[in-house]
């Protein structure tokens, strides 16, 4: 039987992942203050995207692990009585090592793909991205065991932990040096802070010995599928930057410091506590039978009316917010917000599909949802139209590609949640 998680608890998860996600758009917010020159402005916000981008595809890695932990400890039960059964690999050490393989792929191939994303620093920047990787798999393979095993006070304390040198330690770094490469480089090493809860916490310490429920073959499929599904999802998310960028000219990109921080004000105020819970959505949407549709189209009215609102307040006084807090030059036009944020609802929406899918055991749906989302989106960002154009027709031809895919799977399931169990 799934154990149950306290109120206290869900509320120290959602406040920590809530400052792991503001730190990122406090960051970006920042950075029209933190560097001089446009073209480094553009080049740390392309860095940013690509770096988190990636962590996306990572989180697969973390959801995997928190279903195999929890199954491989009976939730963290075996945990307690000191009797971690001996199944399949570590999970820390898997993570690890998968990290490790894909940075050394990343650094093998990046003279090939560093110049396309950073016409600057190529090479030094392409180089942090892929130590950022290992740091991070890292990082998710052990958020992913801490709330497999319930430990969900471990999990906040982790998650708070980096928040906070992120969101203190980045900016500091980008005024001390005015180095784009020095404040990627601190970025990167934000992801390795998740050392110090077990180095202070002994009982942190436990976790580290915990495997997988299978053996290595099957649990690296689980992975795979888990972190290309995320990787997705991602892309879109996060992600969304970079993408535009590959479609993007480098005049384009210089002048598009103003769009790229619109970009991800815009979507803040849906997305951070969406993805906040994101983990806790998923984990114990099964639990809520046949009542799950209901609740998914409740969330999604308030999601539909939080959208509506944002985006008529974005057209009415975000060019004047923008312009009084980041200078003229940072000015962006009420339309183009106002789009900007309906494309962020779309994307929440798509998120919380995805969740469903994920909790009934609609792995397919899921993944096909996203892809089409991607695809549709990738093609959309080469039409031969302006930057800001591109973005909003690529987030909402995107999203709905993948919104009408995942509801026509929902409604095509006669019981969708009661085979979730069974599926997993």
């Amino acid at each position: 039987m799934a154990s149950r998680i306290r109120r206290r608890d869900a509320s120290n998860v959602g406040l920590s992942n809530g400052l792991i996600i503001a730190s990122q758009s406090v960051v970006v917010a920042l950075t029209p203050w933190l560097f001089e020159s446009g073209s480094d402005q553009s080049t740390f916000l392309v860095f940013w995207a690509v770096i988190f981008g990636l962590s996306g595809v990572l989180t697969g890695v973390s959801l995997e692990v928190t279903r195999t932990a929890s199954r491989a400890t009976r939730g963290g039960a075996d945990l307690d009585s000191m009797t971690i059964p001996q199944f399949g690999p570590s999970l820390i050490r898997l993570g690890a090592t998968l990290g490790l393989a894909a940075a050394a792929l990343l650094a093998a191939t990046a003279p090939f793909w560093g110049w396309r994303f950073f016409p600057t620093y190529s090479l030094p920047l392409a180089m942090l991205v892929a130590f950022g990787v290992f740091a991070n798999a890292t990082e998710n393979a052990q958020a992913g065991v801490l709330a497999g095993v319930n430990r969900w006070s471990l999990y906040a304390q982790q998650m708070t932990v980096i928040g906070a040198v992120r969101i203190v330690a980045i900016p500091l770094a980008a005024i001390l040096t005015q180095s784009v490469v020095v404040t990627a480089l601190v970025t990167v090493l934000s992801f390795l802070t998740w050392l110090l809860v077990p180095a202070l916490v002994p009982s942190a310490r436990l976790t580290l010995g915990v495997k997988s429920d299978s053996p290595l073959p099957k649990t690296l499929s689980r992975v795979g599928a888990s972190a290309g599904a995320m990787g997705l999802a991602a892309v879109l998310g996060v992600g969304f930057p970079a993408l535009l960028s590959l479609g993007s000219s480098a005049t384009e990109l210089e002048m598009a410091a103003p769009l790229l921080l619109a970009l991800t004000l815009t979507r803040a105020p849906l997305m951070i506590p969406l993805a906040a819970f994101q983990a806790m959505l998923v984990s114990h949407l099964a639990q809520w039978g046949a009542g799950a549709r209901q609740a998914l189209l409740r969330l999604s009215g308030y999601v539909i009316g939080i959208g509506a609102l944002g985006s008529f307040a974005a057209w009415l006084a975000g060019p004047l917010v923008l312009a009084a807090i980041w200078g003229a030059d940072f000015a962006v036009a009420g339309w183009v917000l106002a789009c900007l944020v309906m494309g962020a609802t779309g994307l929440a929406l798509l998120t919380l599909t995805s969740a469903y899918c994920q909790a009934s055991g609609q792995h397919r749906a899921f993944i096909a949802g996203w892809a089409a989302a991607v695809l549709t989106a990738t093609i959309t960002i080469w039409l031969p139209t302006t930057l800001e154009l591109r973005a909003i027709i690529a987030l909402f031809g995107g999203t709905a590609a993948g919104l009408v895919l995942q509801i026509a799977a929902i409604y095509r399931e006669s019981s969708p949640i009661s085979g979730a169990r069974r599926a997993t």
